[in-house]
């Protein structure tokens, strides 16, 4: 009886360690999965969370919108900056090119164009990132349209950053995980702010345009589709393209298009 207990002591023991072992390992992966992959929501494009906003008025109102064809719609045009100066190491200093320059005019122009297509609706305000590059985009396309640089409204949310771990791995480009942790919940704040249906209160339609960057925007773009969002690097922008999304009064999204430069000479399109 004693060497049956201390055998059944023995295994116990066993697999404790066991237990404990793989208690572990779960831990870790769950902490590494909730620094890297928390603001993926788990969306795998296969069903369509009408409530991802938390703005939902209900199955049955939402679909009383959808066969109502409203037209109360939110435009959101995002568009990257202009080339720029990419090896300088002081930020101060990764000012546009000149070839960055021309591409925001054009792009000013293009969107001035946009504004008259989309009238009735107004662009009242252009929304920015804090980061000289995109800054600088922002005015020469405030100049172009004949905004006043007064109605740039800036925001830190929207700077560059490392959103999400990609999968795959990106080529020469290795973040801290700390990077991600830190970006990653500060764009996906920016998401949350900028991404989401139409008030109640909201009449007519909206125009919104927002000068960003790369890696902000092909996040905005995954997410807002509820595709992974580790595969936002499977995607390239170049400078000073375009990239719509409407938002339905349902909470509906539709990308109408992506990372478009059509409108600008094609010796002018650059990536890097």
């Amino acid at each position: 009886l004693h060497l049956k207990f201390t055998m059944l002591s023995k295994y116990f023991r066993y697999a404790l360690s066991l237990s404990a072992a793989a208690l572990k390992n779960h831990i870790d992966l769950d902490k590494k999965n909730s620094m890297s992959d928390y603001n993926s929501q788990n969306h795998n494009g296969s069903v369509w969370d009408f409530n991802w906003d938390k703005r939902s008025r209900g199955k049955e109102m939402d679909a009383n919108l959808k066969k109502a064809n409203s037209k109360v719609v939110r435009h959101i045009i995002m568009i990257r900056h202009g080339q720029y100066y990419q090896r300088k190491e002081d930020s101060s200093e990764r000012i546009l090119t000149e070839l960055g320059r021309k591409q925001a005019e054009v792009c000013g122009d293009r969107i001035r164009k946009l504004i008259k297509y989309f009238h009735p609706v107004q662009l009242t305000t252009l929304f920015a990132s804090t980061m000289i590059r995109a800054d600088q985009t922002a005015r020469i396309i405030c100049e172009r349209i004949g905004m006043p640089v007064e109605k740039i409204s800036y925001d830190p949310l929207l700077e560059e950053g490392a959103p999400v771990e990609p999968e795959p791995p990106k080529y020469n480009w290795y973040p801290e995980e700390k990077k991600f942790y830190e970006d990653g919940a500060r764009i996906e704040a920016a998401f949350r702010k900028y991404f989401h249906r139409p008030e109640p209160s909201q009449k007519e339609p909206t125009l919104e345009v927002i000068v960003c960057h790369a890696n902000v925007i092909r996040f905005f773009v995954m997410r807002a589709l509820q595709l992974p969002t580790k595969a936002w690097a499977r995607m390239n922008l170049a400078h000073c393209s375009l990239t719509y999304v409407r938002i339905l009064e349902n909470g509906e999204v539709n990308l109408v298009y992506l990372g478009d430069t059509g409108y600008m000479p094609i010796d002018m399109v650059s990536y890097r």
